[in-house]
């Protein structure tokens, strides 16, 4: 990952999470043994929302779990809010989301941009076809080397051409809406499509969860005007045909209505649904398991947590290392009534699997002290994992370290 001569500095866990943990509208996605955070911003300070730096990527590393900053260059991308991201390779691509041009100008990015993870060099690509409207709260995926985007609550000027669904809010003056756009880019052709698709779409929505399992792609909720929805549609990618989701015969089960949530496959069946804001705007805290079969869903609930540990607009990654599923950001209350203070100062990590046998070691390592042992000079461990065992003893000492690693990946090894 780095060397001592890459640290910077060492903060205590609440200066951390004033940088790291404080925001809504990020993006979160997995590569690797990392989940990388960008964007967002923090609302609640007198009114005016402050955005976070595009300019830096966070990287949470799941074996040692630290952070680290990232410094890119190149054509680096406006603060955002709201964008959609996926990994595809050794490569991070935004799209879409609320753009920050000035202090008080905004406005709906319509553009792809990409960033090499190995060089941390950021590139507006201009792709060939018709790019999605320029919305925020989509969501992305990948699948066959391809992206794909869908949903999201922004602009409508091809609607009729490229033939989804749009409707207007009608709260908004400047013809904004929802739509149920489905877009597909192939990086192979720097091109654009929109797919014709077989079966019933989901209707316009925004704000929604969405998650890729085998050749599937499943959807849950999300917002249209007053409605937020507790339906479930699948996409088969091979055959691009939807599907509405039904209860299991001899379930009644079913989560309430919520946009701004979470929605992550754990195993190939088992999907996790979290938080959200309810169709009453009153923050969700439950979290509740789906096992999907035959295109039918049963839920279970598997617990809820106190009011004031709810969350909304958090957003979620299941680490490829741990397995475990890593919740960063989010607010206590309705984002459209949060103050400073409603943001989240710490990481969630839930898990699902037993932990390694690296991760057991290292923790016994930590708690019974061996660690002055292996610290001596005459230590024969190699430096990386002294390394990995000093930063684990940071964490359990509630320090949490920072990494800054100008133009250089920390994610090579």
């Amino acid at each position: 990952m780095a060397d001592e001569g890459d640290i910077d500095n060492s903060e205590d866990a609440s200066q951390i999470s004033s940088i790291v943990h404080r925001r809504v509208g990020h993006i979160s996605v997995p590569y690797k043994h990392f989940i990388l955070v960008w964007g967002g911003f923090m609302g609640g300070h007198d009114d005016y929302e402050v955005y976070c730096s595009s300019e830096h990527v966070w990287v949470y590393n799941c074996i040692s779990e630290t952070w680290s900053v990232l410094v890119t260059k190149g054509y680096i991308p406006f603060p955002n809010s709201g964008s959609t991201a996926v990994i595809l390779d050794d490569a991070l691509y935004i799209y879409g989301g609320v753009e920050e041009l000035t202090d008080d100008l905004w406005r709906y990015g319509c553009e792809l941009h990409c960033l090499d993870l190995k060089n941390l060099t950021w590139t507006t690509l201009v792709p060939n076809g018709n790019s999605p409207e320029g919305s925020d709260k989509a969501v992305g995926w990948t699948y066959n080397k391809k992206i794909y985007i869908f949903g999201g609550y922004g602009q409508c000027s091809r609607c009729m051409v490229n033939g989804y669904s749009f409707e207007v809010d009608p709260n908004n003056r400047l013809d904004k809406g929802w739509n149920n756009q489905l877009s597909i880019y192939d990086p192979s052709m720097n091109r654009w499509t929109t797919p014709k698709t077989g079966g019933v779409p989901p209707r316009p929505r925004a704000a929604h969860a969405a998650d890729v399992s085998g050749d599937k792609v499943y959807i849950f909720g999300g917002r249209l005007a007053e409605i937020r929805a507790n339906d479930m549609y699948v996409l088969d990618l091979k055959k691009l045909h939807w599907t509405q989701i039904s209860l299991k015969d001899g379930s009644f089960e079913i989560p309430e209505g919520r946009s701004w949530h979470s929605f992550n496959f754990i195993t190939e069946n088992r999907a996790i649904l979290f938080g959200g804001l309810s169709r009453n705007q009153i923050p969700c805290g439950d979290l509740w398991e789906c096992q999907i079969e035959d295109n039918q869903v049963t839920w279970n609930l598997q617990g809820t947590v106190p009011n004031d540990q709810t969350l909304v607009w958090h957003r979620t990654a299941v680490s490829n290392a741990t397995k475990e599923l890593v919740i960063v950001g989010g607010v206590t209350c309705s984002p459209y009534r949060m103050k400073e203070e409603n943001h989240v100062g710490t990481l969630h990590v839930i898990p699902f699997t037993p932990p390694s046998l690296l991760s057991l070691s290292l923790q016994e390592i930590v708690n019974e002290g061996i660690i002055f042992h292996l610290l001596r000079k005459d230590c024969f461990l190699p430096k990386c994992l002294l390394d990995l065992i000093k930063n684990k003893f940071k964490v359990r000492n509630n320090k949490a370290v920072i990494y800054c690693k100008e133009h250089e990946s920390v994610m090579k090894q």
